[in-house]
């Protein structure tokens, strides 16, 4: 098992309490913007500019991940 570390270009701070209100089981610190839950098994942690996938196999299983926060973020923005 391993820890995948995605950089972002761009601080995501405000779509932050979007996915803590859209990912069942999330948990979400407003103070220190970080949300956290649990996809598949693996543990996922979003901050402001990178997240962080754990315990996963390879890269293809993050990726799969970042798939899962795309959709719940464009579904939201369409509501």
């Amino acid at each position: 098992m391993t820890r995948v570390v995605i950089r972002l270009e761009n601080d995501i701070s405000e779509v932050m309490p979007v996915l803590a209100r859209n990912i069942q089981g999330c948990a979400f610190g407003p103070q220190v913007p970080i949300v956290s839950f649990r996809y598949n098994n693996w543990r996922v942690v979003v901050q402001k500019d990178e997240i962080m996938v754990l315990d996963v196999e390879d890269e293809s299983s993050a990726l799969k991940v970042m798939g899962f926060l795309k959709n719940t973020l464009e579904k939201t923005s369409e509501v």
